[in-house]
């Protein structure tokens, strides 16, 4: 009987075309490498053995990074409404709106041209230099409310959060200023 590690090393052998079955307990090695025809039957053997290991793409960027991160993103008014783009999570035009809205109005008074253009940086966690906390309060429609104690105002996060983390973060650390700060 042969060894897992002989086992083991004639599959991947076999995966990658260095080797042949020639019965169902012995594998021998090949010198040249088969065509790709002849190799996909051995893929196929080793999915079903499930020796493929099966990955999915992290979805939000906290799972890209492995890591709670601080995240920029630069809202800017499109028609009147506050939208933001991001590439990084096919992002276009993204509206802040029922509050989210006003609370970017709030937070953009006393910037010049904010309307043009602003940077936010967010977190769930404190960062040196945060100027407002948002705790969240609930779920609603797939998105999350969050409140501003302070002001006593509150705002909707659709489920575009949700490219940025896993769950809906109890609170969000953030910090609004020119886009050129």
């Amino acid at each position: 009987m042969k060894s897992a590690a002989t086992l083991s090393l004639g599959l991947i052998l076999l995966a990658f075309g260095q080797a042949a079955l020639t019965s169902a307990n012995s594998l021998t090695a090949v010198s040249s490498l088969p065509r790709a025809e002849e190799r996909l039957p051995a893929v196929h053997a080793l999915k079903a053995l499930r020796v493929v290991p099966k990955t999915t793409a992290p979805k939000t960027l906290c799972e890209r990074a492995n890591v709670n991160a601080l995240f920029v993103i630069f809202p800017y008014k499109y028609q009147g409404v506050w939208v933001f783009d991001d590439d990084r999570v096919g992002l276009v035009r993204e509206p802040f709106v029922s509050g989210a809205d006003d609370i970017l109005d709030a937070l953009t008074a006393n910037l010049p041209e904010a309307d043009k253009g602003v940077k936010v940086v967010f977190s769930a966690a404190p960062f040196p230099g945060y100027a407002v906390r948002f705790i969240r309060d609930r779920s609603e429609y797939g998105g999350t409310w969050y409140r501003w104690p302070e002001k006593g105002k509150e705002g909707w996060l659709c489920p575009a959060l949700f490219k940025y983390f896993e769950t809906a973060p109890k609170e969000l650390f953030v910090k609004v200023t020119s886009k050129n700060q």
